[in-house]
């Protein structure tokens, strides 16, 4: 029997190329990220538990280990295909084109799924991994069997060469994370104008001197983030809009300038991760301008018996609290547009956040 392990080598070290060459597409286009589509959807069907389970393994290191495990499927994926080649050589090439489809099928649930964008990813993706499988693994013809397969030419050279595609294609695939999950510059479509309501200040000689302890307002570079997505999405302020609806009077939708031009007010706010701990960091101050929550609730007319505010996010992340609460600690509940002063980060919710 000849060896099966070059078979899966080479099949891996393709797949690893085509790993890397989606990621880099995606992020030159500004499309979606096949690895972080994936993940969503891992994130999504996780058991009940599974998450705080990961949370206590890997901490903050938590979606890191998720892409890679992601993208080690796939290279595992590539293997199995690899072994196929060995009984016909159409299978792999066929494989990576089923796995581009079920890729594009995946990413299309996504709310900012662009589709001229993320066919382009998917099928540079398939040909980058069918054209090295073609090199590392060749063959005289699709269906007939090689002798000797990918040690034909001699096994020194076969494994030079399937080490440089998967070097090649784990750099490629480390680039395009990157440029998939770069920071997009917020831009608020109009200037917001100055708030109504607005707070001094702290003093100068307000500081807690406490190695360690953050600042009382807390910059924005600063602030803690706990991500539900493994990529930070790439939204406009142009053409965004808020909806009420449920258990209201009548159905509202406001535009981001309409939101702006209406009474803006000011307001120190400290939030904190549920998973913060004692002592953790999971927790910042900050200043917040924006829109009273309540305002926005009257133009609507919440309807007696209604109990709950539910956010929604642009993907479909829900996260609400008692109507009640609105009449007391509550009050000043805020659609914030502004965080310390500048726009808001698109890693902190641009176009807009609901602080509570």
């Amino acid at each position: 029997m000849r060896a099966l392990w070059p078979w899966a080598l080479g099949g891996a070290a393709a797949a690893a190329l085509a790993i890397g060459a989606g990621e880099v597409a995606a992020g030159l286009i500004g499309g979606q990220s096949i690895v972080g589509a994936i993940g969503a959807l891992v994130i999504e069907l996780q058991p009940p538990g599974a998450k705080d389970f990961v949370v206590q393994l890997f901490g903050d290191a938590d979606k890191l280990v998720l892409e890679v495990a992601t993208a080690l499927g796939g290279v595992l994926a590539g293997a199995l295909l690899g072994l196929g080649a060995r009984l016909d050589g159409r299978l792999a090439p066929i494989g990576f084109a089923a796995f581009a489809l079920v890729a594009l099928v995946i990413m299309s649930r996504e709310a900012v799924f662009d589709p001229p964008a993320a066919l382009l990813t998917v099928v540079i993706a398939a040909y980058a991994g069918i054209f090295a499988l073609r090199r590392v693994l060749p063959r005289p013809s699709p269906a007939e069997p090689a002798p000797d397969g990918p040690l034909l030419a001699g096994r020194r050279a076969f494994l030079l060469l399937t080490a440089g595609v998967l070097a090649v294609g784990g750099g490629l695939a480390i680039v395009g994370r990157y440029l998939t999950t770069r920071l997009p510059v917020a831009a608020a479509p109009i200037d917001i104008p100055a708030p109504g309501e607005t707070l001094p200040h702290p003093p100068a000689a307000a500081s807690f001197d406490i190695p360690e302890l953050t600042p009382i307002i807390v910059p924005n570079e600063d602030f803690y983030r706990i991500d539900t997505r493994l990529s930070i999405p790439r939204l406009e302020g142009a053409g965004w809009t808020v909806r009420v609806h449920g258990m209201v009077e009548r159905e509202v939708v406001l535009s981001y300038e309409q939101l702006a031009g209406m009474p803006l007010i000011e307001r120190y706010v400290t939030i904190a991760c549920v998973s913060n701990e004692v002592g953790g960091y999971l927790v910042g101050n900050a200043k917040w301008t924006g829109v009273r929550l309540t305002d926005v609730l009257d133009m609507a007319g919440v309807q007696e018996g209604a109990t709950q505010v539910v956010g929604r996010s642009w993907d479909g992340w829900t996260a609400g609290f008692p109507t009640a609460h609105l009449a007391g600690a509550g009050s000043d509940a805020l659609v914030a547009l502004l965080m310390n002063g500048e726009v808001l980060p698109a890693k902190h919710g641009f176009p807009l956040r609901l602080i509570v």
